[in-house]
């Protein structure tokens, strides 16, 4: 391949890297809203002199803290993603028991519709990068036989060390969310105002 060629190849490649980012900022935006307003009511509602009660954590959820998880779930996009369905009823069990728990559920229903739409971004893109490539290098090499769908799939998740994209990529989203519940279990812990956690998740 010529040098003004791989050069095109390369802008070609960054523009398109920088178009993800794009459209994963803009379904990222969908969603912070209303997390953040979900989170602010939540806190708002179990606090105690304009603070966070600190006790929050080692009580059990209420009837109207489990309503909120239920009709988070009944929101959630249908999907056919079963990683995404196993984590929606873990995310409603765990929070049947004590309140730390029902926050990491509650982060968890929050954060899944994001989560499934972000995978979704990711796994065609994986699939349409390999499949372009093939397809560069094939012109290059002479190569004209193309590859069906299921070969495309298979040799682009090769790549993730034994473990399938969607593997990875609820790998990474549990990691999140277990770092995310931490950090909210500290503010909680060191006792933030409920006004000043409102302010914070910008749900007020």
């Amino acid at each position: 391949m010529q040098l003004s060629q791989e050069k095109q190849h390369m802008l070609a490649t960054m523009k398109h890297d920088y178009d993800i980012n794009v459209k994963l900022d803009k379904k990222a935006d969908q969603h912070t809203d209303k997390m953040s307003a979900e989170l602010s009511a939540f806190f708002v509602a179990h606090s105690a002199d304009d603070h966070i009660d600190s006790g929050i954590l080692t009580k059990a959820p209420n009837a109207a803290d489990i309503n909120r998880l239920k009709k988070l779930a009944e929101q959630l996009p249908r999907t056919s993603e079963i990683n995404a369905k196993k984590r929606k009823m873990a995310f409603l069990t765990m929070g049947v028991s004590d309140m730390e728990m029902y926050v990491q559920s509650l982060l968890g229903l929050l954060m899944l519709p994001f989560a499934i739409d972000s995978y979704k971004l990711f796994d065609s893109t994986l699939n349409d990068e390999f499949k372009d490539e093939y397809q560069r290098q094939a012109m290059d090499t002479g190569i004209k036989s193309t590859l069906p769908d299921s070969k495309v799939q298979e040799l682009s998740h090769a790549s993730f060390d034994n473990k399938t994209p969607s593997q990875a990529y609820w790998t990474s989203f549990d990691k999140t969310l277990a770092s995310l519940s931490i950090e909210i279990s500290k503010a909680i812990q060191q006792g933030v105002s409920a006004k000043q956690w409102a302010i914070i998740t910008g749900g007020m």
